[in-house]
């Protein structure tokens, strides 16, 4: 899932499911074939909970 901030507030934005291609190297490390945009903002944890379009918010910190 990747994170589109709104234009108006950056802490908000919806997610989209990318589809891309990642390969298993030597080492048993995941190598990012294709498919993100450099400087994508991936979801890096729920994403299995997010649909795709929904809206949600940058987590900033505990407390934010």
């Amino acid at each position: 899932m990747v994170y589109s901030p709104d234009q108006e507030n950056q802490h908000i934005g919806t997610v989209s499911l990318v589809p891309v291609t990642i390969r298993l190297a030597e080492d048993a490390s995941i190598i990012l074939e294709d498919g993100l945009n450099e400087g994508a903002e991936i979801v890096a944890t729920g994403a299995s909970l997010l649909e795709e379009g929904q809206t949600v918010r940058r987590f900033e910190g505990i407390g934010k």
